[in-house]
């Protein structure tokens, strides 16, 4: 849209790009962040803005013709690019660097696709969610003169260092600092991550958004009746533990698995409901399971379709988010709004932002991060005394209505987009002035 256009109608939204350079994470698919981007462009396109979003991970069967504008980031346009590297000869101790190298080289093909984009589009506004290695958006937005704004949703070059593998770690560092101090502005999920921002970038300018949930998702959930996707007949009878979420080192899932060996080796009436995968942590997972003897008392769901998530929560009785000790939790949890809109009554370590959004015995039960004994405690409080839950879990889901949703979330985020938005246009006729 021209500024002429958007002259002569002053309540017409703006037009946004929304970047998604991460291969991992599929738009359709079912983890956090797959819920995230959803959920956050819909309620940016429920206030009015046009929204176009451009993946690296596409898939045109899994996504919703009647949604917002899916684009396929890679198409053909690198196919160059794909077969230099798959004929590239490197030892499998390399094959990182090689995975790393093809990251960056992307970046050429991905520019590509946001011009052919943008000739339909005509956005306003780059809006990027910061992935490994990613500078196309913040090159394409600079080469049009688009203001652009990088979602920073974890410290990505030290989280891979740490839990994977990292060849190209100067490369991803200059990337990183690039970035952080070029964007017109940065949204950050976390106070602990705009801090770290500010201590790569001083001068960036930095907003904290945390994360939030869709109300009408779980709107009716507790009065409709379950699918037959998700019975599980182990379940009857049975005061239900959940856990939701990828199975991840730093979910805290084992600690988890041990309090609760501690109770139903006294109560068999407990069952573990977990649901969510993870294949390398799976596996150790079950080797503790088998080692504590509790194989009967709990049960996986695997990867579950994010629309089956309210059935799976009705289910439960607790949910519990069990993190472990961490030196800086920069998370903003989507588990944790879904289990406070759930009604359930929740049992979760205080750490970082976890102890911002709910209160202690009001929202949840809060516990030091990592004690497998006050777990249990809690666990065995809140069966023994339903009123408790009954409370907690009431008052959670009020909350979450009154604070947490998206469509109220996205308020602060969309006033971001609109300085940015005015401060460039004004910029441009500042110099479309000087110019005559």
């Amino acid at each position: 849209m021209s500024d002429r256009s958007r002259a002569k109608n002053p309540d017409t939204k703006s037009s946004i790009l929304y970047l998604c350079a991460d291969r991992g994470i599929p738009v359709w698919g079912n983890q956090g962040a797959s819920s995230h981007i959803r959920e956050f462009t819909t309620a940016l396109k429920n206030l009015g803005y046009d929204i176009a979003v451009a993946t690296a991970n596409y898939d045109p069967i899994s996504s919703d013709p009647q949604s917002i504008p899916l684009h396929d980031l890679c198409l053909k346009t690198n196919e160059m690019g794909n077969r230099f590297f798959s004929r590239t000869n490197f030892n499998r101790e390399k094959k990182g660097l090689l995975r790393e190298a093809k990251m960056f080289f992307d970046n050429a093909a991905h520019q590509a696709m946001l011009y052919r984009i943008h000739r339909h589009s005509q956005c306003e506004l780059v809006y990027e969610r910061y992935s490994l290695f990613g500078i196309a958006g913040r090159e394409f937005a600079s080469l049009m003169g688009l203001p652009f704004i990088l979602e920073v949703n974890s410290p990505l070059v030290d989280e891979t260092i740490k839990h994977r593998k990292l060849e190209l770690v100067d490369l991803a560092r200059s990337v990183e600092r690039y970035l952080f101090s070029t964007s017109d502005h940065i949204i950050a999920v976390s106070e602990v991550l705009k801090d770290y921002v500010l201590s790569v970038a001083p001068q960036a300018k930095v907003s904290v958004a945390p994360n939030a949930v869709n109300s009408q998702v779980f709107e009716n959930f507790l009065s409709v009746s379950d699918s037959s996707e998700t019975f599980i007949p182990e379940l009857e009878g049975k005061f239900v533990i959940g856990f939701l979420g990828s199975l991840k080192p730093w979910h805290g899932i084992d600690i988890l698995i041990r309090s609760f060996a501690k109770i139903v080796t006294h109560d068999s009436q407990y069952h573990l409901l977990v649901i969510g995968d993870g294949q390398k942590v799976r596996i150790e997972l079950d080797e503790l399971i088998k080692e504590l003897k509790i194989n009967s008392y709990i049960t996986f769901t695997g990867e579950a379709p994010h629309k089956l998530v309210p059935e799976y929560l009705k289910k439960c009785d607790v949910l519990v988010a069990p993190y472990p000790q961490t030196e800086k939790f920069y998370f903003s949890p989507i588990k944790i709004f879904e289990y406070m809109i759930s009604g359930r009554a929740i049992v979760a370590s205080n750490i970082g932002q976890i102890g911002d959004l709910l209160d202690d015995e009001e929202t949840a039960i809060l516990l030091e991060p990592s004690n497998v004994a006050s777990l249990s405690d809690a666990l065995k409080r809140l069966k023994n005394d339903p009123s408790l839950r009954e409370r907690i879990g009431k008052t959670a889901r009020e909350e979450a209505l009154k604070k947490h949703t998206w469509a109220e979330r996205i308020k602060s985020v969309a006033s971001v987009l609109r300085d940015e938005i005015e401060i460039n246009n004004h910029d441009l006729k500042r110099r479309h002035a000087s110019a005559i």
